[in-house]
C-alpha cells in the first residue's frame, strides 16, 4: 500500500509537470506566431522609403542666334554633381534634373531606412496577436546599414505561464521566451555597381535579444 500511494504520487506529479509543461508549449507556439507576425510587419510596414543617391552633370541654357533667329544650346558643367533623397522623387519624378539641360542620372547608391513607425507597426501587430498571457515584456530592434543583421527587424517577447499541478513541487511559473527576425531585401548599388539583391542579413543570435 506504501509502494502504491508512493507511486501514485509520483505520476500525479509527473502528470502534473506533463500538463503544465504542454500548456506552456501552447503558449509558446502562440507567442512565436505573434512575434513572426510582428517582425514581418514591422519590417514591410515600417520602411520609410528607398533612398538614391545619383551623379548629374548639370546644365544650363545660354542664348545662341543665327542669322534670323536665337535659341537655347545646353552648356555643361565640368564635373558631375551629386543628389540624393527619396528614390520616388529623385527617379520617379525627377527630382534629379534642375534644368532640363542637365544630363544623367547616373545611380551611385542606392539604401533603404526604417522610420519611427516600424516600432509602431510591430508592437500594434504584437498586440493583436497576444496568446492569453500577455507577454512581461517586448522589444523591438533594427539596425544600421553598417550592421551585419541590416536590414531586418527583431522581435522578442517573453511571458510567464501560471502551472497548475506543479505547485505541488513549488514551480509557480514557466518562463515562454520566443523572438523572430524579418529582413527585407532590395537591389542594392554601391558605388555605382550594382551587385543585384541584397543577401538576407546575419541571424542575431536569441541570447543577444535578451
Amino acid at each position: 500500500m506504501l509502494m502504491t500511494a508512493m507511486f501514485l504520487v509520483l505520476m500525479i506529479i509527473l502528470g502534473g509537470f506533463a500538463l503544465d509543461l504542454g500548456r506552456a508549449w501552447i503558449a509558446r507556439e502562440h507567442l512565436q506566431t505573434a512575434v513572426d507576425a510582428a517582425s514581418l510587419a514591422g519590417a514591410k510596414g515600417g520602411i520609410a522609403k528607398k533612398y538614391v543617391e545619383v551623379s548629374v552633370i548639370p546644365g544650363w541654357c545660354e542664348t545662341c542666334c543665327g542669322e534670323d533667329s536665337c535659341w537655347c544650346c545646353c552648356a555643361h558643367a565640368p564635373s558631375p554633381v551629386r543628389r540624393s533623397g527619396e528614390e520616388s522623387y529623385i527617379l520617379g519624378q525627377g527630382g534629379w534634373m534642375h534644368s532640363f539641360c542637365d544630363l544623367g542620372p547616373w545611380l551611385e547608391e542606392r539604401w533603404i531606412e526604417f522610420d519611427q513607425c516600424k516600432e509602431y507597426v510591430a508592437r500594434q501587430v504584437l498586440a493583436a496577436n497576444w496568446p492569453s498571457q500577455a507577454p512581461v515584456k517586448s522589444r523591438v530592434i533594427t539596425y544600421d546599414e553598417y550592421s551585419p543583421y541590416y536590414p531586418s527587424v527583431v522581435v522578442s517577447a517573453e511571458t510567464k505561464v501560471d502551472t497548475v499541478l506543479s505547485k505541488i513541487v513549488g514551480l509557480d511559473e514557466i518562463d515562454v521566451k520566443v523572438f523572430s527576425q524579418a529582413a527585407v531585401n532590395y537591389i542594392d548599388v554601391h558605388g555605382g555597381w550594382e551587385y543585384g539583391r541584397s543577401p538576407s542579413p546575419d541571424t542575431i543570435p536569441p541570447e543577444e535579444v535578451d
